[in-house]
């Protein structure tokens, strides 16, 4: 909420200014703590609750079985949206924007690359299937790009998944090590807020300040 908010931006200005040290150490902890989650795989569902061997075999094949019926259609939209989205990157790189402007290269130089690019797939595939090929390439068009970037988040997600249930499996000592890291920020965190004084968390204090 907005007033959570505010108390933690009162509280991290009140301890920045005399608990410097602490709260650079928690930082470079918690960066830590999240390099090792990350290269890890294990998000908090897997921390809270590993799943057993039987589990992650079903998921496996599950996910597995998903990736395969969907390929076809993925590699079709692939195929469609690959050239526009490539030559767009492409431009904006040469184009060298701003790091706030590169969005806003993004969106303008992509109207006119995609259209662009799609006439010239559809001519591409009138000449060499006539018009059955260019009515499915018409239809296919938008569903095929939905579905390739669904393949692709899904195919993220599943490496992401493999490499977490391997750690699982193989490196018992993972998961409670990240347990007790993560509980051991926690208590670290607690007993900094508890330094704050109340008149700062709800704000009298600067009030008190400005009235002065």
């Amino acid at each position: 909420s907005a007033e959570w908010r505010r108390r933690a931006v009162r509280a991290y200005r009140w301890l920045r200014a005399r608990e410097l040290e602490r709260i650079e150490a928690l930082r470079r902890e918690v960066a830590h703590y999240a390099a090792l989650r990350q290269r890890s795989g294990l998000g908090e569902r897997r921390l809270n609750a590993p799943p057993s061997r039987a589990a992650a075999l079903r998921y496996a094949l599950r996910q597995s079985l998903a990736l395969l019926l969907g390929l076809p259609g993925a590699l079709w939209g692939l195929a469609v949206h690959s050239v526009p989205y490539r030559i767009n990157g492409w431009l904006v790189r040469l184009a060298q924007p701003d790091g706030d402007a590169e969005a806003t290269y993004k969106l303008v130089l992509g109207m006119v690359v995609f259209p662009l690019c799609w006439v010239a797939e559809g001519w591409l595939a009138w000449r060499l299937g006539g018009w059955p090929l260019l009515g499915f390439f018409l239809i296919a068009l938008v569903p095929s790009g939905l579905l390739a970037l669904g393949w692709k988040e899904r195919l993220a997600r599943v490496a992401r998944e493999t490499r977490a249930l391997v750690h699982l499996l193989t490196r018992r000592d993972l998961r409670p090590f990240l347990v007790a890291r993560r509980r051991g920020l926690a208590e670290e965190f607690e007993a900094l807020v508890r330094l704050v004084p109340e008149s700062v968390l709800d704000g009298t204090e600067e009030d008190r300040k400005h009235h002065i």
